[in-house]
């Protein structure tokens, strides 16, 4: 018998930074990522920008590789700025001509697209290499060695990828078209509904209801995000009471059923101790100045401070 095999196995201490190429799912996402990263940084090159290709490197290799968590919003913020602005300054003479044309662009669509990539690669990797659900209770009531919950260490399914790129198409050409409605229509609250084809020049005139484009496309997109949230709210909210088992639609049945009727509850339950105690003798005896002096004891405890106000008054003079 062999006593080697016996013997306990040293766990292996978890590392992170070995976890982003031997985890399967890791491997992959890491690829995702930079393979939408790289894409990224051409496009703002071929856009004009190479200060922003070099930034996006840095940000890039600074969330995938050190894990940094705050990377992806600085991502965000820096595509943002730098296709507004390429070389790091705005155009002051007139920096917003060209977006009434700006929709489907193939550069924009491209960097659009490949940011989302990114981005999705970037928190799934964090995910499973970092904290893949943190702790819901609070850190005075979780142990001192429990561990974070990370993904499970298997490669992702081919649906799952497939899915991940329909979606980000998806996106894409939905905030496509969202901007294209934003740039094409205009407000005028002179008209019923408020909302025109855009001019094709826009010349001040000193109406009070005159909008100009700036706010007309902030109204707009405003609205827009109004009716997307209220739909998906709806949406969500109508789908989750479908998926409801029987026992849980009557748990939450009974919860608002107890908060409707609780007062009335607690009211019938204090009038039943009150008759209680009066048939019994031993009626709680009631403190304080009773309902007589809100009526008469404060009008006229006010009524006397304003008569030694006054009086005070005409002492002084």
């Amino acid at each position: 018998m062999n006593r080697d095999s016996d013997a306990p196995v040293t766990p292996v201490k978890p590392n992170p930074y070995r976890d982003l190429i031997t985890n399967p799912a890791s491997r992959t996402y890491l690829m995702i990522a930079g393979g939408g990263l790289a894409v990224a940084m051409l496009t703002m090159f071929l856009i004009g920008s190479p200060i922003a290709a070099a930034l996006l490197l840095v940000v890039g290799l600074c969330g995938l590789v050190l894990r940094w968590t705050a990377m992806p919003v600085f991502f965000v913020l820096l595509v943002s700025y730098l296709t507004f602005a390429p070389l790091g300054w705005p155009n002051i003479d007139d920096p917003f001509s060209s977006i009434p044309g700006s929709h489907f662009r193939f550069l924009d669509v491209i960097l659009i697209g490949s940011s989302m990539v990114y981005l999705i690669g970037q928190y799934r990797v964090l995910s499973i290499v970092h904290v893949g659900m943190p702790f819901d209770a609070g850190k005075l009531y979780v142990k001192p060695g429990a561990k974070a919950t990370v993904r499970p260490a298997e490669a992702p399914h081919d649906r799952e990828l497939w899915m991940l790129f329909a979606r980000v198409g998806a996106c894409v050409l939905a905030g496509q078209l969202l901007w294209l409605a934003i740039t094409y229509l205009r407000v005028d609250f002179e008209r019923v509904p408020p909302v025109i084809s855009r001019a094709p020049v826009e010349i001040p005139r000193a109406d009070p209801l005159f909008v100009p484009e700036f706010l007309s496309r902030f109204l707009l997109s405003v609205g827009f995000f109004l009716a997307v949230a209220l739909s998906a709210r709806f949406a969500f909210w109508y789908w989750r009471l479908l998926q409801l088992r029987i026992d849980q639609a009557r748990m939450i049945l009974i919860d608002t059923q107890w908060a409707e009727d609780r007062r009335e509850f607690d009211r019938q339950e204090k009038w039943r101790g009150w008759q209680k105690g009066k048939i019994l003798g031993a009626a709680r005896k009631k403190f304080g100045c009773g309902g007589w002096f809100l009526t008469v004891g404060l009008p006229a405890l006010l009524l006397v401070l304003f008569l030694v106000v006054l009086s005070c008054m005409g002492g002084f003079r």
